[in-house]
């Protein structure tokens, strides 16, 4: 689960670009090419907004949970745990 919050938080991950697609086939006989803009306004963008600041603060709970739970572990566990911090960190721009 924190593997797929790491994912989706990154920054590739979130970035919201302005795409144009071209048609490889000819569907038009008026045109040779057809393009469709895909834009990323209007509520269905808040929403997508509003769930990445959620896996954020998901993943900066499980941040702070590790940090407290780093001091008091065995050497494999704090490994593990440095190791999931640095992970975090990478994936918060920290």
């Amino acid at each position: 689960m924190v593997d797929a919050l790491i994912q989706s938080v990154s920054e590739d991950a979130v970035t919201k670009k302005n795409k144009s697609l071209t048609s490889a086939v000819d569907d038009c006989s008026a045109a040779s090419e057809v393009i469709r803009q895909i834009l990323f306004y209007g509520s269905l963008s808040d929403r997508i907004s509003d769930a990445i600041s959620v896996k954020r603060g998901l993943l900066l709970k499980i941040k702070r949970a590790t940090e407290k739970g780093q001091k008091s572990s065995d050497l494999a566990t704090k490994y593990h745990y440095e190791d999931l911090l640095l992970r975090i960190n990478s994936a918060l721009n920290i």
